[in-house]
Formats: C-alpha cells, structure tokens, sequence
C-alpha cells in the first residue's frame, strides 16, 4: 500500500516548491469564473485551448505537463452554473491517482467474446440490484446458471456490498450496486463493492476473476472510469482480471414482438 500524509497548510498554492504537483478542481468546458481559483490556473499556465478539444468528462481528469511536474485538471462539473458532487470528485480522485503511481500489480486484459473454456477455473463478479431482481442482459445469465437467489435474500445486502455463492471451486461475487433493478448503478456503490469483494477473495485465496464491463450496459456507466476503479482496488493484489464484453442474443419473431434469449439456457423473455 503506498504511504499517504495529508498536510494543511496556510499558503499560497503557487508558492509551494517546483518539486510539487498541483491539482485543482475544473469545469468540462474549461471556462473558469473570475477572480477563482481555476481562473488563476488558466492565466498562469494556459493551454485551456488545448483543455478544451481534449472534451474531458465529468468525473475525470485533464494532465498537463509543467517543467518536471503535472498539473492535474479535476474535471468534477460541467459548467460554473452546476454543483459539484462527491461522486464525481472521488472519481476524479481516482483517475489522478491511477496517473500519480505506478502500474498496479493486478493484470486487466480485455475480451470482446465470452469465453466458456477460459472462465472455469475463475471467479465471476456482476452486479445486480439490492432487491436481486435479475430480469435483463448479463444478469439474466447468472440467474439461469447459478440460481440460488433465495440464499442471497436471506444475506439481506444493501447498496455497496456483496453476496457471495460458492459454484463448485470458484466463487460468484453479486455485486449490489443500486437498491432496485430500475435504478442506475453508482460509482460510489461498485467501489465499496469491489473493496469487500477484495477483502474475501485476499481471505480465500482468489486470484482469478472473469467479470463483464460492470455497469456499463443499461447503468450507462463509463468503462474508463469503472476500469480505474477496479486497478485503484486491486494494485496490490496479484491477480489476473479478464473483462468481457457483453452481448445478448435477440430475435425477433414479429414485428410486433421482441423476444430476449438468455445465452445459457436459451429460454425466451
């Protein structure tokens, strides 16, 4: 774990040392309000043109080179007339932090197809909602191959937690990102998830996972930012993360009916 001290300190922040990162919060269209801080930002070291057509998202981060240090763009609203939320200040946080250290020791490797063959011997991880009510796209497929909801309900789990089913020798880690199916997944919520599911699989000895693009399909959340997350987690761990990108099969039998199939029993919805 990398060493962290937080110092307070009563100063002008362009007066600390050359040796020193700076970091701030901005908005996503990089115009500043007078007389802010961010203003001070663009008039000393420029380049907002530059910031601009990069087209830097809420929850991420613009780096710009200065001499030997960075200046970290935290890009948290989209414009000075919104609030800033935690959420996006912490995701934020995150994806400076992954630039700041090294790489971490868990290995991501990405996979457009799912592979049966590949998955065996792994641990699965996705995410469902608190009231486990899996009706659509990957979740759906768990819940033909590995049923067992009613030892999840009686976990009694909330937003941010994990129930965890043993399949045989590998585990199935249900992720409990949102407290209902129709809600959207949170960043915060699949954080503290990923910690405890972490904490079981450094207590079980897991260094194998198989997981989809975590609430990047109807949660809309973004792959970048979920994928900061899971190194920020696990870089410590030496493990080996294999991410699968998710496609349901569909056909339609009509044109006024839609039939969804899951992929594992081939049952029609």
């Amino acid at each position: 774990m990398t060493a962290f001290k937080l110092t307070e300190m009563n100063c002008d922040l362009f007066d600390v040392p050359q040796h020193y990162s700076l970091a701030y919060t901005s908005t996503a269209d990089f115009f500043p309000e007078k007389g802010t801080l961010a203003w001070k930002f663009s008039i000393i070291f420029g380049q907002t043109d530059q910031l601009r057509r990069q087209h830097i998202q809420c929850g991420n981060i613009a780096v710009l080179e200065e001499n030997s240090r960075f200046i970290y763009h935290l890009v948290i609203v989209e414009n000075t007339y919104q609030r800033s939320t935690y959420e996006n200040l912490q995701a934020a946080l995150i994806c400076m932090r992954h630039h700041m250290f090294s790489t971490p020791r868990c290995r991501i490797m990405e996979r457009s197809a799912h592979d049966k063959k590949a998955t065996e011997n792994c641990s699965v991880v996705h995410s469902i909602s608190a009231d486990f009510a899996m009706c659509r796209n990957i979740g759906l497929q768990f819940k033909c191959k590995n049923g067992q909801n009613h030892e999840m309900l009686r976990q009694d789990h909330h937003s941010g937690s994990v129930a965890v089913l043993k399949d045989h020798k590998r585990y199935v880690y249900n992720l409990v990102t949102k407290e209902r199916q129709h809600e959207k997944s949170t960043y915060i919520a699949l954080f503290y998830a990923l910690l405890t599911t972490r904490d079981h699989m450094r207590q079980h000895g897991v260094r194998k996972l198989a997981i989809p693009r975590l609430g990047c399909g109807i949660d809309r959340l973004e792959w970048f930012r979920v994928k900061s997350i899971l190194e920020m987690v696990f870089a410590d761990d030496d493990i080996e993360i294999t991410t699968y990108s998710h496609e349901p099969l569909i056909s339609v039998a009509s044109r006024e009916q839609l039939h969804v199939h899951c992929v594992t029993c081939k049952r029609a919805f």
